[in-house]
């Protein structure tokens, strides 16, 4: 769980800001990823077209939790969870399944990674919250 809010760069002399959170597992050795689950995640960003954010396990790269979507005006569009209103500021995003995780040794490290790809708006990251599903064999 993440335990505090912070701050998304803006793209900058031609270089997307990036911000990554670290989530670390220590998990049973030997133990294998069943499911990953986004518990919470809240973006709160004055333009969310701008960003794309990934998640990635041990430095790998398994899953796009947002690709530069949401309406012409910078909202949500009704992509994410909240709904209301239903073209929000924010990504919200509750229990939200990644299978493409499973398979992958259970402890390690989750990254999320936010790169803001305009100028101009800027955001953070207010909530995340993950939980891993695993099998011991």
């Amino acid at each position: 769980i993440l335990d505090r809010v912070v701050a998304i760069p803006d793209w900058s002399d031609g270089e997307p800001g990036v911000v990554e959170v670290d989530l670390v597992f220590d998990l049973p050795e030997g133990a294998l990823i069943r499911n990953l689950r986004v518990r919470d995640l809240d973006i709160n960003h004055t333009f969310l077209r701008d960003l794309v954010v990934t998640g990635a396990w041990n430095g790998e790269t398994l899953a796009v939790l947002w690709n530069r979507q949401g309406d012409e005006n910078g909202g949500d569009g009704g992509e994410d969870d909240d709904r209301l209103p239903f073209t929000g500021g924010d990504i919200n995003f509750d229990d939200r399944d990644y299978p493409q995780f499973a398979g992958q040794s259970a402890r390690g490290t989750f990254t999320l990674r936010i790169e803001d790809r305009a100028p101009g708006d800027d955001g953070e990251l207010a909530d995340l919250d993950v939980e891993i599903e695993y099998l011991v064999p």
